[in-house]
Formats: structure tokens, C-alpha cells, sequence
């Protein structure tokens, strides 16, 4: 697009974040150029914000060093394309369902192991749908499913982290190192001060989200006779 100085207007645009904006000003004449983002060394001395960023590629259209011109993102070759990355990812999470599935019968008993081995990934696939999960014979796991706030994937998180000996389990102290909430210090020069260990992954930050959720419902539901714990001072 020519400006009433009779200036063209060229406009820079990163394709990471404006892939939707060029579409809608290039049907109405506006040039555009991509650009990528600024070296390290450059955001480093310039800092990062958008005004930087619009200066900097703004800069770099003027001394020629971004002169491509972007996909434009319509027509049968914008659909071949995402037909193609629909197809790429239900590959790959196919993929990713058959591998957890075959590992599921490594570490299963051997009774059942018997007679899921050699199977192929459809044969295993079909006798895995007529599975049905059973009632929970376990009275911890009947005690914790019959609780008000503790739905089966709570109680099945609590389960899985305590695993089958719960009796390790013998304060709460005990608990909350297992949750990863236990205080750890974190104490500098003449400040004494604890926080707590936000270092769990996996299973403890699992035990960690249902506990947190156990308890949002049982003190957020009107009625409850569950009270939140005071705060210490």
C-alpha cells in the first residue's frame, strides 16, 4: 500500500505471534515482511518490550536484513497443512497409547501377563476394552470413596502415594513430607525464616493436588461441618 506521501508502507510482523494478522490487512493492499525475533546480544542491551521489539524490526526492514515474505496461510495448501498436522499428532498420541499399553503388560501379574503376551496392538487393544474395573474390595479404599470431597481419582491419587503398607504413614509430619509441603529453611544472614518444599513431582505433586481439592470442596460446600485450619502466626 502506497501512503498520500507516495511512500510505500511496508509492515513487520513476526509469524510466531501475527500468523492470524497478515491475512486481513494483505486483502486490502499492505505489504508485509517477516521478521525474526532479536539476537540475544541485542535484547540484552535494548531489553525486551513491544516498543523495543516494533523498533527493532521496524530496523531491520529498513537495512534489509528481513526481506521474506510470509505464508499467506489461506487456501488448499493451508488446509493440506492442517490436515497434515491433524494427522501427525493422532500418530503420535496412537503411538504413545500403544507403547504405555504394551509396558502396562510388562509389570502386570503374571496370571494376566500370560494371557495378554504376544498379543498384537489391535488383539491387545480389544481385550483391553472388555476390562471392567470391580468394586473397590479394599476398606480403605470403600472408607475413602464413601467420604463427602473424595471422588475415585482422589481417593486413587491417595492410594497410589500410599501405596499397600499405609502404616508408614504414622504422623502427620509423615504426611506432609510425603506431599512435599514440609518446611525446609530458608534462612539467610540474620533472617530465620522456613518455606515450604516445593520440590515434589509426580507422585507427591499428585497427593498434593488431591488433598488440595479434598479439602477446597469440603470447606467450600455450604453446609459442610468441615472448617479451614487457622492460619499460625
Amino acid at each position: 500500500m502506497t501512503a498520500a506521501t507516495g511512500r510505500e508502507v511496508i509492515c513487520a510482523v513476526q509469524m510466531v505471534i501475527g500468523a492470524g494478522l497478515v491475512r486481513f490487512p494483505t486483502d486490502r493492499g499492505f505489504t508485509f515482511v517477516e521478521v525474526n525475533r532479536p539476537d540475544r546480544s541485542t535484547r540484552y542491551r535494548k531489553g525486551k518490550s513491544d516498543p523495543a521489539g516494533a523498533e527493532m524490526a521496524a530496523r531491520a526492514v529498513l537495512a534489509g536484513v528481513a526481506n521474506s515474505t510470509p505464508k499467506p496461510g489461506e487456501g488448499e495448501i493451508e488446509m493440506i497443512r492442517m490436515l497434515r498436522s491433524t494427522k501427525d499428532t493422532a500418530v503420535k498420541a496412537s503411538t504413545q497409547a500403544v507403547n504405555q499399553m504394551k509396558s502396562r503388560v510388562v509389570a502386570a501379574p503374571a496370571r494376566l501377563r500370560e494371557t495378554l503376551d504376544g498379543l498384537t496392538a489391535a488383539a491387545l487393544a480389544a481385550r483391553r476394552r472388555s476390562f471392567r474395573p470391580g468394586r473397590p474390595g479394599d476398606p480403605i479404599a470403600a472408607a475413602l470413596v464413601s467420604r463427602f470431597g473424595v471422588g475415585p481419582g482422589t481417593a486413587a491419587a491417595l492410594l497410589i502415594s500410599a501405596g499397600s503398607n499405609p502404616e508408614r504413614i504414622h504422623s502427620e509430619a509423615a504426611f506432609a513430607s510425603l506431599c512435599g509441603v514440609i518446611p525446609v529453611p530458608a534462612s539467610s544472614g540474620k533472617t530465620n525464616r522456613h518455606r515450604l518444599n516445593r520440590g515434589a513431582t509426580g507422585g507427591p505433586m499428585r497427593l498434593t493436588t488431591a488433598s488440595f481439592w479434598s479439602d477446597f470442596v469440603m470447606t467450600s460446600v455450604p453446609g459442610s461441618t468441615w472448617t479451614a485450619a487457622p492460619l499460625r502466626g
